[in-house]
Protein backbone atom coordinates (compact mmCIF):
# COMPACT_ATOMS: atom_id res chain seq x y z
CA UNK A 1 0.00 0.00 0.00
CA UNK A 2 1.48 3.46 -0.52
CA UNK A 3 -0.21 6.97 0.65
CA UNK A 4 -1.59 7.51 -2.48
CA UNK A 5 -3.96 4.50 -2.25
CA UNK A 6 -4.53 4.89 0.87
CA UNK A 7 -5.89 8.28 0.60
CA UNK A 8 -8.53 7.29 -2.50
CA UNK A 9 -9.31 4.24 -0.21
CA UNK A 10 -10.36 6.97 2.56
CA UNK A 11 -11.94 9.67 -0.24
CA UNK A 12 -14.11 7.32 -1.97
CA UNK A 13 -15.14 5.39 1.46
CA UNK A 14 -16.11 8.44 3.04
CA UNK A 15 -16.65 11.07 0.59
CA UNK A 16 -17.87 13.62 3.03
CA UNK A 17 -14.57 13.64 5.06
CA UNK A 18 -12.25 16.62 4.42
CA UNK A 19 -9.23 16.77 3.24
CA UNK A 20 -7.53 16.94 6.77
CA UNK A 21 -10.03 14.40 8.28
CA UNK A 22 -8.41 11.71 5.66
CA UNK A 23 -5.01 13.04 5.94
CA UNK A 24 -4.92 11.73 9.63
CA UNK A 25 -6.84 8.79 8.77
CA UNK A 26 -3.95 8.16 5.43
CA UNK A 27 -1.51 8.52 8.22
CA UNK A 28 -3.11 5.95 11.02
CA UNK A 29 -3.06 3.37 8.44
CA UNK A 30 0.66 3.93 7.23
CA UNK A 31 1.78 3.75 10.83
CA UNK A 32 0.49 0.23 11.31
CA UNK A 33 1.35 -1.06 7.78
CA UNK A 34 5.14 0.07 8.88
CA UNK A 35 4.98 -1.97 12.06
CA UNK A 36 3.30 -5.00 9.95
CA UNK A 37 6.22 -4.96 7.27
CA UNK A 38 8.98 -6.33 9.34
CA UNK A 39 6.81 -8.80 11.74
CA UNK A 40 2.94 -9.55 10.41
CA UNK A 41 2.04 -10.98 14.07
CA UNK A 42 3.35 -7.58 15.47
CA UNK A 43 -0.22 -6.24 16.15
CA UNK A 44 -3.70 -8.61 15.64
CA UNK A 45 -4.36 -5.49 12.68
CA UNK A 46 -1.90 -6.64 10.64
CA UNK A 47 -4.10 -10.23 10.07
CA UNK A 48 -6.77 -8.33 9.33
CA UNK A 49 -8.47 -7.56 5.87
CA UNK A 50 -7.52 -4.10 4.39
CA UNK A 51 -11.25 -3.28 4.06
CA UNK A 52 -11.81 -3.66 7.36
CA UNK A 53 -8.67 -2.16 9.37
CA UNK A 54 -10.04 0.75 6.94
CA UNK A 55 -13.68 0.80 8.49
CA UNK A 56 -12.24 0.08 11.87
CA UNK A 57 -10.43 3.50 11.46
CA UNK A 58 -12.84 5.53 10.32
CA UNK A 59 -15.15 4.41 13.03
CA UNK A 60 -12.41 4.95 15.93
CA UNK A 61 -11.66 8.73 14.19
CA UNK A 62 -12.52 11.05 16.61
CA UNK A 63 -16.00 12.79 15.98
CA UNK A 64 -16.36 11.21 12.74
CA UNK A 65 -19.43 8.77 12.89
CA UNK A 66 -21.39 11.48 15.05
CA UNK A 67 -20.61 14.10 12.90
CA UNK A 68 -21.15 12.09 9.18
CA UNK A 69 -23.74 9.93 10.83
CA UNK A 70 -22.33 6.75 10.63
CA UNK A 71 -22.48 5.44 14.10
CA UNK A 72 -25.14 2.81 13.22
CA UNK A 73 -22.37 1.05 10.77
CA UNK A 74 -19.94 0.83 12.91
CA UNK A 75 -22.15 -1.12 15.25
CA UNK A 76 -22.51 -3.90 13.25
CA UNK A 77 -19.44 -6.24 11.31
CA UNK A 78 -17.87 -7.54 8.62
CA UNK A 79 -20.08 -7.11 5.52
CA UNK A 80 -22.83 -5.85 7.13
CA UNK A 81 -20.68 -2.96 7.86
CA UNK A 82 -19.60 -2.83 4.11
CA UNK A 83 -23.14 -2.70 3.20
CA UNK A 84 -23.77 0.06 6.02
CA UNK A 85 -21.16 2.50 4.85
CA UNK A 86 -21.92 1.73 0.99
CA UNK A 87 -25.20 3.03 1.36
CA UNK A 88 -23.97 6.26 3.17
CA UNK A 89 -21.83 7.06 -0.04
CA UNK A 90 -23.03 10.85 -0.40
CA UNK A 91 -24.57 11.19 -4.03
CA UNK A 92 -24.87 14.72 -3.79
CA UNK A 93 -21.06 15.37 -3.50
CA UNK A 94 -20.90 18.78 -5.61
CA UNK A 95 -18.61 18.17 -8.66
CA UNK A 96 -15.02 19.26 -8.05
CA UNK A 97 -14.76 23.37 -8.39
CA UNK A 98 -10.87 23.30 -9.39
CA UNK A 99 -8.70 26.50 -8.52
CA UNK A 100 -8.25 29.18 -11.43
CA UNK A 101 -5.40 28.29 -13.42
CA UNK A 102 -3.52 31.46 -11.70
CA UNK A 103 -4.36 29.66 -8.05
CA UNK A 104 -3.71 26.43 -9.11
CA UNK A 105 -0.26 27.68 -10.80
CA UNK A 106 0.90 29.35 -7.49
CA UNK A 107 -0.11 26.18 -5.31
CA UNK A 108 1.76 24.02 -7.44
CA UNK A 109 5.13 25.83 -7.71
CA UNK A 110 5.04 26.70 -3.77
CA UNK A 111 4.81 23.02 -3.19
CA UNK A 112 3.98 20.68 -5.75
CA UNK A 113 3.52 17.52 -3.20
CA UNK A 114 1.06 18.43 -0.77
CA UNK A 115 -0.77 20.51 -3.69
CA UNK A 116 -1.04 17.26 -5.73
CA UNK A 117 -2.00 14.94 -2.90
CA UNK A 118 -5.19 17.33 -2.34
CA UNK A 119 -5.55 17.21 -6.15
CA UNK A 120 -5.95 13.47 -5.75
CA UNK A 121 -8.44 13.05 -3.10
CA UNK A 122 -10.88 15.75 -4.69
CA UNK A 123 -10.85 13.57 -7.64
CA UNK A 124 -11.16 10.56 -5.68
CA UNK A 125 -14.17 11.47 -4.18
CA UNK A 126 -15.75 13.20 -7.56
CA UNK A 127 -15.49 9.88 -9.25
CA UNK A 128 -16.33 7.28 -6.48
CA UNK A 129 -16.51 4.53 -9.02
CA UNK A 130 -12.63 5.18 -10.44
CA UNK A 131 -10.35 2.39 -10.09
CA UNK A 132 -7.10 3.15 -7.78
CA UNK A 133 -5.09 2.54 -10.76
CA UNK A 134 -7.20 5.17 -13.10
CA UNK A 135 -7.24 7.91 -10.35
CA UNK A 136 -3.71 8.01 -9.82
CA UNK A 137 -2.45 7.52 -13.47
CA UNK A 138 -4.68 10.77 -14.00
CA UNK A 139 -2.99 12.67 -11.11
CA UNK A 140 0.75 11.64 -12.36
CA UNK A 141 -0.56 13.29 -16.01
CA UNK A 142 -1.87 15.96 -14.90
CA UNK A 143 1.21 16.54 -12.69
CA UNK A 144 3.13 16.56 -15.86
CA UNK A 145 0.50 19.05 -16.94
CA UNK A 146 1.14 21.52 -14.38
CA UNK A 147 4.98 21.17 -14.85
CA UNK A 148 4.60 22.20 -18.18
CA UNK A 149 1.35 24.50 -18.63
CA UNK A 150 2.15 26.40 -15.62
CA UNK A 151 5.50 27.78 -17.56
CA UNK A 152 3.61 28.99 -20.73
CA UNK A 153 2.59 32.53 -21.55
CA UNK A 154 -1.52 31.49 -22.33
CA UNK A 155 -1.49 28.76 -19.49
CA UNK A 156 -5.35 28.64 -19.93
CA UNK A 157 -5.19 27.67 -23.99
CA UNK A 158 -2.37 24.78 -22.44
CA UNK A 159 -4.26 23.82 -19.93
CA UNK A 160 -7.63 23.11 -21.90
CA UNK A 161 -5.99 21.14 -24.44
CA UNK A 162 -3.64 18.86 -22.33
CA UNK A 163 -6.28 18.55 -19.60
CA UNK A 164 -9.26 17.33 -21.31
CA UNK A 165 -7.96 14.17 -22.53
CA UNK A 166 -7.21 13.39 -19.07
CA UNK A 167 -10.33 13.65 -17.72
CA UNK A 168 -12.10 12.26 -20.68
CA UNK A 169 -9.84 8.69 -20.09
CA UNK A 170 -11.08 8.71 -16.10
CA UNK A 171 -14.57 8.93 -16.87
CA UNK A 172 -14.20 5.81 -19.95
CA UNK A 173 -12.06 4.00 -17.55
CA UNK A 174 -14.98 4.31 -14.71
CA UNK A 175 -17.61 3.97 -17.64
CA UNK A 176 -16.36 0.47 -19.09
CA UNK A 177 -16.09 -0.78 -15.13
CA UNK A 178 -19.68 -0.30 -14.96
CA UNK A 179 -20.40 -1.76 -18.32
CA UNK A 180 -18.90 -4.87 -17.58
CA UNK A 181 -20.75 -4.77 -13.70
CA UNK A 182 -23.60 -4.77 -15.81
CA UNK A 183 -22.85 -7.12 -18.59
CA UNK A 184 -21.64 -9.79 -15.42
CA UNK A 185 -25.03 -8.97 -13.86
CA UNK A 186 -27.75 -9.74 -17.02
CA UNK A 187 -25.25 -11.96 -18.44
CA UNK A 188 -23.36 -13.88 -15.66
CA UNK A 189 -19.82 -14.42 -15.34
CA UNK A 190 -19.60 -17.20 -18.35
CA UNK A 191 -20.15 -13.83 -20.51
CA UNK A 192 -17.90 -11.73 -19.09
CA UNK A 193 -14.79 -14.18 -19.07
CA UNK A 194 -15.71 -14.27 -23.11
CA UNK A 195 -15.14 -10.96 -23.39
CA UNK A 196 -11.99 -11.05 -21.31
CA UNK A 197 -10.80 -14.26 -23.57
CA UNK A 198 -11.31 -12.24 -26.80
CA UNK A 199 -9.43 -9.21 -25.54
CA UNK A 200 -6.31 -11.07 -24.17
CA UNK A 201 -6.13 -13.06 -27.21
CA UNK A 202 -6.14 -10.18 -29.75
CA UNK A 203 -3.68 -8.45 -26.86
CA UNK A 204 -1.68 -11.02 -25.96
CA UNK A 205 -1.88 -13.57 -29.54
CA UNK A 206 1.41 -15.35 -28.75
CA UNK A 207 0.66 -16.71 -25.53
CA UNK A 208 -0.71 -20.08 -25.46
CA UNK A 209 -4.65 -21.11 -24.60
CA UNK A 210 -3.99 -22.44 -21.19
CA UNK A 211 -2.11 -18.72 -20.22
CA UNK A 212 -5.21 -16.74 -21.60
CA UNK A 213 -7.58 -18.76 -19.95
CA UNK A 214 -6.32 -18.47 -16.97
CA UNK A 215 -5.79 -14.52 -17.15
CA UNK A 216 -9.39 -14.56 -18.30
CA UNK A 217 -10.71 -16.36 -15.28
CA UNK A 218 -8.53 -14.28 -12.85
CA UNK A 219 -9.32 -10.92 -14.29
CA UNK A 220 -13.23 -12.21 -14.56
CA UNK A 221 -12.81 -12.99 -11.00
CA UNK A 222 -11.61 -8.90 -9.58
CA UNK A 223 -14.51 -7.80 -11.77
CA UNK A 224 -16.86 -9.95 -9.33
CA UNK A 225 -14.88 -8.45 -6.54
CA UNK A 226 -14.83 -4.84 -7.97
CA UNK A 227 -18.44 -4.96 -9.00
CA UNK A 228 -19.36 -5.67 -5.09
CA UNK A 229 -17.26 -2.52 -5.11
CA UNK A 230 -15.05 -3.97 -2.65
CA UNK A 231 -12.75 -1.37 -3.05
CA UNK A 232 -9.55 -2.19 -0.80
CA UNK A 233 -10.25 -6.54 -2.55
CA UNK A 234 -10.48 -4.80 -5.66
CA UNK A 235 -7.47 -2.85 -5.83
CA UNK A 236 -4.98 -5.57 -4.14
CA UNK A 237 -6.63 -8.39 -6.39
CA UNK A 238 -5.82 -6.06 -9.69
CA UNK A 239 -2.39 -5.67 -7.97
CA UNK A 240 -1.51 -9.46 -7.29
CA UNK A 241 -2.36 -9.94 -11.39
CA UNK A 242 -0.82 -6.49 -12.41
CA UNK A 243 2.32 -8.48 -10.12
CA UNK A 244 1.74 -11.79 -12.22
CA UNK A 245 1.71 -10.54 -15.32
CA UNK A 246 4.96 -9.06 -15.00
CA UNK A 247 7.02 -11.64 -13.56
CA UNK A 248 6.13 -13.88 -16.75
CA UNK A 249 6.54 -11.99 -19.67
CA UNK A 250 8.39 -13.94 -21.69
CA UNK A 251 4.89 -16.37 -21.50
CA UNK A 252 2.74 -13.75 -22.62
CA UNK A 253 4.28 -10.62 -24.56
CA UNK A 254 7.22 -8.77 -25.26
CA UNK A 255 5.32 -5.55 -25.93
CA UNK A 256 5.17 -5.57 -21.99
CA UNK A 257 8.44 -4.36 -20.72
CA UNK A 258 7.87 -1.03 -20.78
CA UNK A 259 4.84 -1.30 -18.44
CA UNK A 260 6.38 -3.42 -16.28
CA UNK A 261 9.29 -1.07 -15.88
CA UNK A 262 7.24 1.76 -14.26
CA UNK A 263 6.05 2.19 -10.79
CA UNK A 264 3.60 -0.60 -9.74
CA UNK A 265 0.92 2.09 -9.51
CA UNK A 266 1.50 2.59 -13.13
CA UNK A 267 1.58 -0.40 -14.09
CA UNK A 268 -2.10 -1.85 -14.20
CA UNK A 269 -3.51 1.24 -16.11
CA UNK A 270 -0.24 0.78 -18.54
CA UNK A 271 -0.94 -2.66 -19.53
CA UNK A 272 -4.67 -1.74 -19.89
CA UNK A 273 -3.52 0.38 -22.55
CA UNK A 274 -0.36 -1.07 -24.16
CA UNK A 275 -0.42 -2.25 -28.13
CA UNK A 276 -1.37 -5.41 -29.28
CA UNK A 277 1.21 -7.35 -30.42
CA UNK A 278 1.43 -8.99 -33.86
CA UNK A 279 0.30 -12.18 -34.37
CA UNK A 280 2.37 -14.93 -35.66
CA UNK A 281 1.54 -16.09 -39.08
CA UNK A 282 -1.52 -17.83 -38.43
CA UNK A 283 -3.30 -19.83 -40.59
CA UNK A 284 -6.97 -18.38 -41.30
CA UNK A 285 -8.58 -22.09 -42.59
CA UNK A 286 -11.56 -22.79 -39.94
CA UNK A 287 -11.73 -27.17 -41.06
CA UNK A 288 -10.30 -27.82 -38.15
CA UNK A 289 -13.60 -26.86 -36.04
CA UNK A 290 -15.89 -28.95 -38.68
CA UNK A 291 -15.03 -32.42 -38.44
CA UNK A 292 -16.09 -35.47 -36.28
CA UNK A 293 -13.45 -34.43 -33.20
CA UNK A 294 -15.45 -31.22 -32.96
CA UNK A 295 -17.98 -33.41 -31.94
CA UNK A 296 -16.25 -35.28 -29.87
CA UNK A 297 -14.13 -32.60 -27.93
CA UNK A 298 -17.45 -30.55 -27.49
CA UNK A 299 -19.16 -33.49 -26.15
CA UNK A 300 -16.45 -33.78 -23.29
CA UNK A 301 -15.46 -30.67 -22.49
CA UNK A 302 -18.24 -27.79 -23.94
CA UNK A 303 -17.24 -24.35 -22.58
CA UNK A 304 -13.11 -25.41 -22.57
CA UNK A 305 -13.70 -26.42 -26.04
CA UNK A 306 -15.70 -23.18 -27.19
CA UNK A 307 -13.25 -21.41 -25.41
CA UNK A 308 -10.22 -22.44 -27.57
CA UNK A 309 -12.02 -21.67 -30.74
CA UNK A 310 -12.99 -18.31 -29.44
CA UNK A 311 -9.61 -17.90 -28.50
CA UNK A 312 -8.07 -18.97 -31.45
CA UNK A 313 -10.01 -17.03 -33.62
CA UNK A 314 -9.71 -13.97 -31.66
CA UNK A 315 -6.01 -14.29 -32.07
CA UNK A 316 -6.35 -14.26 -35.53
CA UNK A 317 -8.41 -11.30 -36.02
CA UNK A 318 -7.28 -8.67 -33.90
CA UNK A 319 -8.94 -6.17 -36.10
CA UNK A 320 -12.95 -7.42 -34.88
CA UNK A 321 -14.87 -5.87 -32.36
CA UNK A 322 -15.79 -8.06 -29.56
CA UNK A 323 -19.20 -7.93 -30.19
CA UNK A 324 -18.57 -9.31 -33.72
CA UNK A 325 -16.36 -12.59 -32.23
CA UNK A 326 -18.97 -13.28 -30.00
CA UNK A 327 -21.53 -13.43 -33.07
CA UNK A 328 -19.31 -15.57 -34.63
CA UNK A 329 -19.17 -18.05 -30.88
CA UNK A 330 -22.84 -17.86 -31.23
CA UNK A 331 -23.22 -19.19 -34.56
CA UNK A 332 -20.58 -21.94 -33.93
CA UNK A 333 -22.12 -22.69 -30.94
CA UNK A 334 -26.06 -23.22 -32.19
CA UNK A 335 -24.15 -24.95 -34.94
CA UNK A 336 -22.43 -27.72 -32.71
CA UNK A 337 -25.82 -28.10 -30.30
CA UNK A 338 -27.87 -29.06 -33.85
CA UNK A 339 -25.10 -30.68 -35.38
CA UNK A 340 -23.72 -32.99 -33.20
CA UNK A 341 -27.10 -34.92 -32.45
CA UNK A 342 -26.86 -35.81 -36.29
CA UNK A 343 -25.69 -39.07 -37.96
CA UNK A 344 -23.45 -36.99 -40.24
CA UNK A 345 -22.50 -33.84 -37.78
CA UNK A 346 -19.70 -33.33 -40.11
CA UNK A 347 -22.00 -32.33 -43.44
CA UNK A 348 -24.36 -30.50 -40.99
CA UNK A 349 -20.86 -28.37 -40.16
CA UNK A 350 -20.19 -27.95 -43.41
CA UNK A 351 -23.13 -25.30 -43.88
CA UNK A 352 -23.00 -23.77 -40.87
CA UNK A 353 -19.54 -23.04 -41.55
CA UNK A 354 -20.42 -21.22 -44.32
CA UNK A 355 -22.42 -19.10 -41.93
CA UNK A 356 -19.26 -18.09 -39.99
CA UNK A 357 -17.43 -17.69 -43.23
CA UNK A 358 -20.46 -14.97 -43.85
CA UNK A 359 -20.19 -13.68 -40.28
CA UNK A 360 -16.10 -13.04 -40.92
CA UNK A 361 -17.03 -11.41 -44.23
CA UNK A 362 -19.31 -9.21 -43.10
CA UNK A 363 -17.41 -7.86 -40.33
CA UNK A 364 -14.39 -7.38 -42.83
CA UNK A 365 -16.74 -5.59 -45.15
CA UNK A 366 -17.55 -3.55 -42.60
CA UNK A 367 -14.36 -2.43 -41.91
CA UNK A 368 -13.40 -2.12 -45.64
CA UNK A 369 -17.00 0.74 -45.51
CA UNK A 370 -16.54 4.39 -46.14
CA UNK A 371 -16.48 6.30 -42.85
CA UNK A 372 -19.17 8.55 -44.54
CA UNK A 373 -21.42 9.98 -41.60
CA UNK A 374 -24.34 9.54 -43.29
CA UNK A 375 -23.96 6.36 -44.35
CA UNK A 376 -23.01 4.83 -41.02
CA UNK A 377 -25.94 6.31 -39.37
CA UNK A 378 -28.49 5.07 -42.21
CA UNK A 379 -27.20 1.88 -41.91
CA UNK A 380 -27.10 1.55 -37.87
CA UNK A 381 -30.66 3.10 -37.63
CA UNK A 382 -32.48 4.81 -40.15
CA UNK A 383 -33.17 3.13 -43.37
CA UNK A 384 -34.99 4.84 -45.68
CA UNK A 385 -35.78 8.10 -42.98
CA UNK A 386 -32.67 10.14 -45.20
CA UNK A 387 -34.03 10.41 -48.29
CA UNK A 388 -37.79 11.47 -46.61
CA UNK A 389 -35.92 14.30 -44.86
CA UNK A 390 -34.38 14.99 -47.62
CA UNK A 391 -37.74 15.70 -50.14
CA UNK A 392 -39.16 17.61 -46.94
CA UNK A 393 -35.86 19.98 -47.11
CA UNK A 394 -36.46 20.13 -50.72
CA UNK A 395 -40.04 21.18 -50.53
CA UNK A 396 -39.70 23.66 -47.26
CA UNK A 397 -36.57 25.17 -48.56
CA UNK A 398 -34.52 27.12 -46.18
CA UNK A 399 -36.67 26.99 -43.34
CA UNK A 400 -36.29 23.62 -42.37
CA UNK A 401 -32.69 24.03 -42.96
CA UNK A 402 -31.78 26.03 -39.97
CA UNK A 403 -33.21 22.64 -37.99
CA UNK A 404 -30.76 20.28 -39.75
CA UNK A 405 -27.69 21.89 -40.56
CA UNK A 406 -25.88 21.47 -37.01
CA UNK A 407 -26.33 17.81 -36.24
CA UNK A 408 -28.34 15.73 -39.00
CA UNK A 409 -27.38 12.51 -37.83
CA UNK A 410 -28.29 13.31 -33.74
CA UNK A 411 -32.07 14.74 -35.35
CA UNK A 412 -32.22 11.44 -37.17
CA UNK A 413 -31.44 9.49 -34.25
CA UNK A 414 -33.40 11.62 -32.06
CA UNK A 415 -36.53 10.49 -34.52
CA UNK A 416 -35.55 6.85 -34.23
CA UNK A 417 -34.95 6.23 -30.84
CA UNK A 418 -37.81 8.71 -29.65
CA UNK A 419 -40.05 6.50 -31.26
CA UNK A 420 -38.67 3.43 -29.69
CA UNK A 421 -38.58 4.66 -26.06
CA UNK A 422 -40.56 7.80 -25.81
CA UNK A 423 -40.58 7.07 -22.05
CA UNK A 424 -37.02 8.69 -22.23
CA UNK A 425 -36.91 12.59 -21.43
CA UNK A 426 -35.77 14.82 -23.87
CA UNK A 427 -32.51 14.83 -22.00
CA UNK A 428 -31.74 11.59 -21.83
CA UNK A 429 -32.65 11.18 -25.43
CA UNK A 430 -30.56 13.66 -26.59
CA UNK A 431 -27.22 12.67 -24.60
CA UNK A 432 -27.63 9.36 -25.58
CA UNK A 433 -28.31 10.08 -29.26
CA UNK A 434 -25.34 13.01 -28.66
CA UNK A 435 -23.40 10.09 -27.57
CA UNK A 436 -24.01 7.90 -30.57
CA UNK A 437 -23.42 10.59 -32.84
CA UNK A 438 -19.94 11.43 -31.69
CA UNK A 439 -18.85 7.70 -31.84
CA UNK A 440 -18.77 8.74 -36.00
CA UNK A 441 -16.47 11.06 -35.63
CA UNK A 442 -14.28 9.58 -33.02
CA UNK A 443 -13.92 6.26 -34.82
CA UNK A 444 -13.82 7.48 -37.95
CA UNK A 445 -9.74 8.83 -38.29
CA UNK A 446 -8.96 5.23 -36.97
CA UNK A 447 -7.03 3.28 -38.74
CA UNK A 448 -8.91 0.18 -40.95
CA UNK A 449 -7.75 -2.30 -38.50
CA UNK A 450 -8.93 -0.85 -34.98
CA UNK A 451 -12.31 1.10 -36.24
CA UNK A 452 -14.72 -1.56 -36.05
CA UNK A 453 -13.72 -2.10 -32.67
CA UNK A 454 -13.78 1.22 -31.89
CA UNK A 455 -17.36 1.85 -33.43
CA UNK A 456 -19.13 -1.41 -31.45
CA UNK A 457 -17.06 -0.77 -28.39
CA UNK A 458 -18.13 2.73 -27.95
CA UNK A 459 -21.83 2.06 -29.52
CA UNK A 460 -22.05 -0.88 -27.13
CA UNK A 461 -21.22 1.42 -23.91
CA UNK A 462 -23.72 4.08 -25.12
CA UNK A 463 -26.82 1.17 -25.36
CA UNK A 464 -25.22 -0.58 -22.04
CA UNK A 465 -26.42 3.01 -20.08
CA UNK A 466 -29.13 3.20 -21.68
CA UNK A 467 -29.90 -0.58 -20.32
CA UNK A 468 -28.76 0.11 -16.83
CA UNK A 469 -31.59 3.07 -17.21
CA UNK A 470 -33.89 0.85 -18.05
CA UNK A 471 -32.62 -1.33 -14.98
CA UNK A 472 -33.15 1.32 -12.67
CA UNK A 473 -36.05 2.47 -14.24
CA UNK A 474 -38.32 0.72 -16.16
CA UNK A 475 -38.23 2.12 -20.20
CA UNK A 476 -40.23 -0.17 -22.02
CA UNK A 477 -40.92 -3.88 -22.68
CA UNK A 478 -39.33 -4.28 -26.22
CA UNK A 479 -35.93 -2.23 -24.58
CA UNK A 480 -35.76 -4.64 -21.73
CA UNK A 481 -35.66 -7.73 -24.43
CA UNK A 482 -32.81 -6.31 -26.17
CA UNK A 483 -30.77 -5.61 -23.31
CA UNK A 484 -31.41 -9.15 -22.07
CA UNK A 485 -31.62 -11.39 -24.58
CA UNK A 486 -28.37 -11.34 -26.22
CA UNK A 487 -24.94 -8.85 -25.41
CA UNK A 488 -23.51 -10.79 -28.58
CA UNK A 489 -26.59 -8.83 -30.77
CA UNK A 490 -27.72 -5.96 -28.66
CA UNK A 491 -26.92 -3.70 -30.97
CA UNK A 492 -29.01 -5.31 -33.99
CA UNK A 493 -31.80 -5.48 -31.67
CA UNK A 494 -31.82 -1.81 -31.12
CA UNK A 495 -31.40 -1.12 -34.47
CA UNK A 496 -34.42 -3.76 -35.72
CA UNK A 497 -36.57 -1.71 -32.84
CA UNK A 498 -39.52 -0.13 -34.25
CA UNK A 499 -42.12 2.12 -32.48
CA UNK A 500 -43.23 0.93 -29.14
CA UNK A 501 -46.44 -0.13 -29.72
CA UNK A 502 -47.40 -0.44 -25.96
CA UNK A 503 -47.03 3.12 -25.46
CA UNK A 504 -49.87 5.35 -24.43
CA UNK A 505 -49.44 9.54 -24.95
CA UNK A 506 -51.01 11.83 -22.88
CA UNK A 507 -53.98 13.51 -23.63
CA UNK A 508 -53.54 16.55 -25.94
CA UNK A 509 -52.90 19.30 -23.76
CA UNK A 510 -52.59 23.07 -25.52
CA UNK A 511 -50.64 24.19 -21.97
CA UNK A 512 -47.88 21.79 -22.74
CA UNK A 513 -46.96 23.91 -25.29
CA UNK A 514 -44.35 26.08 -23.47
CA UNK A 515 -40.80 27.03 -25.10
CA UNK A 516 -37.50 27.15 -23.85
CA UNK A 517 -36.42 30.88 -22.25
CA UNK A 518 -33.60 30.43 -24.68
CA UNK A 519 -35.61 30.11 -27.96
CA UNK A 520 -34.73 33.06 -29.90
CA UNK A 521 -30.71 32.12 -28.71
CA UNK A 522 -28.25 33.31 -31.18
CA UNK A 523 -26.00 30.26 -29.87
CA UNK A 524 -25.77 27.72 -32.43
CA UNK A 525 -25.62 25.06 -29.93
CA UNK A 526 -28.61 26.51 -28.03
CA UNK A 527 -30.99 26.80 -31.43
CA UNK A 528 -29.88 22.95 -32.22
CA UNK A 529 -30.94 21.65 -28.63
CA UNK A 530 -34.20 24.00 -28.48
CA UNK A 531 -35.22 22.68 -31.62
CA UNK A 532 -34.65 18.97 -30.86
CA UNK A 533 -36.54 19.44 -27.98
CA UNK A 534 -39.59 20.30 -29.57
CA UNK A 535 -39.54 18.42 -32.27
CA UNK A 536 -39.64 15.37 -29.74
CA UNK A 537 -42.40 16.56 -27.34
CA UNK A 538 -44.10 16.92 -30.45
CA UNK A 539 -43.47 13.50 -31.76
CA UNK A 540 -44.32 12.26 -28.21
CA UNK A 541 -47.84 13.08 -28.61
CA UNK A 542 -48.19 10.78 -31.46
CA UNK A 543 -45.12 8.12 -32.13
CA UNK A 544 -46.98 6.94 -35.56
CA UNK A 545 -46.63 10.02 -37.26
CA UNK A 546 -45.21 10.11 -40.72
CA UNK A 547 -42.39 12.18 -40.84
CA UNK A 548 -43.69 13.95 -43.48
CA UNK A 549 -46.98 14.95 -40.85
CA UNK A 550 -43.99 15.33 -38.52
CA UNK A 551 -42.22 18.13 -40.64
CA UNK A 552 -45.73 19.87 -41.35
CA UNK A 553 -45.75 20.35 -37.27
CA UNK A 554 -42.11 21.68 -37.57
CA UNK A 555 -42.75 23.56 -40.42
CA UNK A 556 -45.76 25.55 -38.37
CA UNK A 557 -43.52 25.68 -35.74
CA UNK A 558 -40.26 27.21 -37.54
CA UNK A 559 -42.26 30.02 -39.07
CA UNK A 560 -43.79 31.25 -35.62
CA UNK A 561 -39.99 31.10 -34.23
CA UNK A 562 -38.93 33.08 -37.09
CA UNK A 563 -41.34 35.74 -36.78
CA UNK A 564 -41.33 35.88 -33.01
CA UNK A 565 -37.47 36.27 -32.71
CA UNK A 566 -37.26 39.57 -34.61
CA UNK A 567 -39.86 41.25 -32.72
CA UNK A 568 -39.36 43.57 -29.77
CA UNK A 569 -41.74 41.95 -27.45
CA UNK A 570 -41.05 38.12 -27.95
CA UNK A 571 -43.46 36.21 -25.33
CA UNK A 572 -46.41 38.80 -26.54
CA UNK A 573 -45.83 37.59 -30.07
CA UNK A 574 -45.65 33.83 -29.07
CA UNK A 575 -48.44 33.72 -27.49
CA UNK A 576 -50.67 35.55 -29.98
CA UNK A 577 -49.36 33.09 -32.53
CA UNK A 578 -49.27 29.96 -30.65
CA UNK A 579 -53.27 29.45 -30.74
CA UNK A 580 -52.87 28.78 -34.50
CA UNK A 581 -49.71 26.37 -33.46
CA UNK A 582 -52.22 24.54 -30.97
CA UNK A 583 -55.17 24.26 -33.87
CA UNK A 584 -52.91 22.79 -36.73
CA UNK A 585 -51.51 20.14 -33.97
CA UNK A 586 -54.28 19.04 -32.81
CA UNK A 587 -55.43 18.36 -36.76
CA UNK A 588 -52.23 16.37 -37.58
CA UNK A 589 -51.54 14.74 -34.69
CA UNK A 590 -54.98 13.56 -34.50
CA UNK A 591 -54.88 11.45 -37.91
CA UNK A 592 -52.58 8.23 -37.89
Amino acid sequence: MTLSSVRVLFAQTLDVATYDEVEKMVHEIMELAKKCTPDELADPACRKPLSTVLLEILCHAQGLAKKYAFTECCGKVDQERKACFLSQRNSTIPPFQEPTTEEACQAFQNNSVPFMDWYLYEMARSNPTASIFSLITATLDLKKVFSTCCNEADKDFCFSAKVAPIKLQLTESSSLQEHICSIQKTFGKRMVTKLELIQLSQKFPKADFPTILTLAENVTYIHEICCKDDKPECFLKRATLTAHICSHQDAISSKIKGCCEKPRLEQGECLLTVENEKPANLPLATTEYINKTACSLYADTQDLYLAQVLYEISRRYPEFSSQSLLRIDEVYEAALEKCCKLDNPTACLAQRDAEIRLHIYNALEVLKMTCNFQKILINYFFQNLYDVLLDCIAIHGQMLTQWFRFSFGQLMLLVSFTKKAPQLSFEELYQYTKQLTHIASKCCPEANTSRLICTETHTARVLGAICQRHEEHYINKQVGQCCSDSYALRQQCFTDLGVDQEYAPAPFDPDSYTFPAELCSSNPEDQERNNQMVLVNLLKQNITLSINKLVDLVVEFTRLKTKCCKTDNQDECIKSELSELVEKSKAVLGEN
